[in-house]
């Protein structure tokens, strides 16, 4: 998560059509990114439990910030670290990375907690986050798939989704239904 409530430097109005319809909503950006398009090293193997590969999820998950936004996402199929370098320093390395993990870079994962967004911002005048980094609780029972949401696992992609959209700077939505929700119902 980047910012505090009320340090946020509101810059931009960013449109995204909701998954569950065709209702658009908009948001507001927190802090910007530095570079666009973003590139996002991942690169999962296996397959879910409903047949469709993580990867192929989470190119989808970039997609549609691509085809119903004006921002950019470049894969970069490569897998790293998002935790390589955070501990002790909190530095980054200027990487954009996305991964599973069984905790959000030494601190294990809240009972609830499906994924946590790291981000590095500078504030120099204009406000910029110059790496976010995804970390995925491996520990969830996770799958992919369309339609409402199921009980007893979670869909990858629509969470993934959501984590993109604290990487380009989205804050949290709770007063309609929205993929930026804080929790998944």
């Amino acid at each position: 998560q980047v910012g505090r409530p009320g340090m946020c430097k509101k810059i931009a109005t960013l449109l995204l059509f909701s998954l569950f319809g065709h209702t658009v909503y908009a948001y507001e950006l927190g802090f910007r990114t530095i570079e666009e398009p973003l590139p996002i090293l991942l690169d999962f193997s296996g397959s879910s439990d409903s047949g469709i590969t993580w990867h192929a999820a989470a190119i989808d998950a970039l997609n549609t910030w691509s085809e119903t936004t004006e921002f950019e996402f470049t894969l970069v199929p490569q897998q790293a670290d998002p935790c390589a370098v955070f501990p002790p320093h909190f530095i980054g390395d200027d990487r954009n990375a996305v991964a599973f993990s069984d905790d959000a870079c030494g601190v294990p994962f809240d009972e609830d907690t499906l994924a946590i967004t790291f981000s590095v911002t500078i504030i120099t005048g204009d406000i910029y986050t110059l790496e976010s980094d995804v970390v995925i609780n491996s520990s969830i029972d996770w799958d992919i798939y369309n339609g409402p949401m199921r009980l007893f696992t979670t869909d990858f992609k629509r969470v993934l989704i959501h984590e993109l959209g604290h990487m380009i700077g989205l804050n949290h939505e709770d007063d309609v239904p929205a993929i930026m929700a804080s929790f998944v119902d």
